[in-house]
């Protein structure tokens, strides 16, 4: 009964557009195995993580629902740490910065 719901929607949208959600999002984790950058891996797994949980919502998969709806804060989290390690490794540190200016003079 509580998936009725989920039934119903999936009907009103309709199979076709049910399943290309779902080889969206399949597409989308095939896309993660081929980026270098672990941000760019980190964004496209959190796009991968809505179509997922879109496609599972409507095709009734709560253990698919689930699992992404698990993974999507889990992503978000780590792409911001990873976006953080970035930009402080951007900063110069004082040994660098003072060696800049050494070379400088």
């Amino acid at each position: 009964m509580s998936q009725d719901w989920i039934m119903a929607a999936s009907m009103a949208i309709g199979t076709d557009l049910v399943e290309l959600l779902g080889y969206a999002a399949s597409g989308l984790v095939l896309v993660t195995f081929s980026v270098r950058s672990i941000c760019a891996l980190r964004s496209v797994a959190i796009a991968s993580n809505l179509m997922f949980i879109a496609y599972a919502a409507c095709a009734g998969l709560m253990p698919v629902l689930v699992l992404h709806a698990v993974l999507l804060p889990l992503n978000v989290v780590r792409l911001r740490q990873s976006l953080r390690e970035s930009q402080a490794a951007l900063r110069p540190t004082p040994s660098t910065y003072l060696k800049q200016k050494l070379r400088a003079d």
